[in-house]
């Protein structure tokens, strides 16, 4: 008999997915309140873009492991920025019409 386990969903490369921030996230106090490299803060809750493996030693130690590459036009963020987030952290959405 073989058990069947429960397997979080987690982000194929190059998935549209959307950020939706957790409350407990300890990643933004290690990483000067933060899950991007910008200078400006702003909030990237909501923010669409596409899922890319994370490749920042610090974000995977932290279970991190996916760099979310933002969309034009999303908030603050535009072309070649983004952020580290946990799986749990991302919703799939579909593409746009």
């Amino acid at each position: 008999m073989s058990a069947q386990y429960w397997e979080p969903w987690t982000p194929e490369v190059g998935q549209r997915v959307r950020v939706r921030l957790s409350g407990e996230c300890q990643f933004t106090e290690q990483n000067g309140g933060a899950h991007t490299v910008f200078i400006e803060p702003f909030s990237e809750d909501g923010v669409i873009g596409r899922a890319v493996p994370a490749v920042w030693p610090t974000a995977l130690e932290a279970g991190h492991a996916y760099f979310v590459a933002f969309e034009d036009g999303q908030g603050a963020a535009s072309s070649g920025r983004g952020g580290w987030y946990a799986a749990m952290e991302l919703e799939p959405i579909g593409e746009p019409s």
